[in-house]
């Protein structure tokens, strides 16, 4: 019986999977002042980096997992509350280099822009001295370096000199301009007119 009972209790541990340790390290840059592109704005935005380092047992087989956290944080530093923008954030190569790589977002991303990872969150309103934060996890273990490879992020008032049709508004208009044809017909039709009666004159 004590023999049956320790083969369950090893198959358990084979099938389960338990943190034992977990190590964080905080990084910290900022950058200020951040302009509202298409706006008139101030704001102060930092970025934060932990990194976790966590052992697992899985299968009975012991292993590190690192993963790294990105806490990006927005302060309204104006005297006036900003309402309806993106926060935009284009993340380097070495963080992630498509979106299915990020994962554990704190506020769910409203687009991903093509052809690079450039995440966009809609924030509805920010008062004066309000801070608002988003993060998202790489199962990655980053260094503190990276930071300096972050473009300073963007933020830009949803909706501003948009057109309506969206991007519709900014194509040229194709087809054939007709102006020129209608203004040689119009003088045609003026010069004859003032021939014909001119002629009518010189008959009298």
């Amino acid at each position: 019986r004590l023999l049956f009972l320790c083969l369950i209790i090893l198959a358990s541990l084979a099938c389960a999977e338990s943190v034992l340790r977990n190590e964080t390290q905080v990084y910290t840059r900022t950058y200020t002042p951040v302009l509202c592109v298409q706006q008139d704005a101030n704001f102060t935005v930092w970025r934060e980096l932990a990194v976790y380092n966590t052992t697992r047992i899985s299968g009975g087989i012991a292993r590190n997992v690192y993963y790294s956290t990105i806490t990006v944080y927005l302060r309204n530093d104006g005297s006036a509350p900003f309402q309806n923008f993106f926060l935009k954030e284009h993340l380097p190569d070495a963080v992630a280099s498509t979106p299915g790589e990020l994962f554990n977002f704190t506020k769910a991303p409203d687009s991903f822009e093509q052809g690079s990872v450039v995440v966009s969150w809609l924030f509805e309103n920010i008062e004066p001295g309000e801070t608002k934060s988003v993060s998202y996890t790489v199962e990655k273990k980053l260094d503190e370096r990276v930071l300096e490879d972050y473009e300073s992020p963007q933020v830009v008032a949803a909706g501003t000199n948009m057109p309506e049709g969206g991007a519709q508004g900014d194509q040229t208009r194709s087809g054939t301009d007709y102006t020129p044809i209608v203004l040689v017909v119009l003088l045609g039709l003026v010069g004859g007119a003032v021939y014909y009666f001119a002629s009518r004159q010189q008959a009298v």
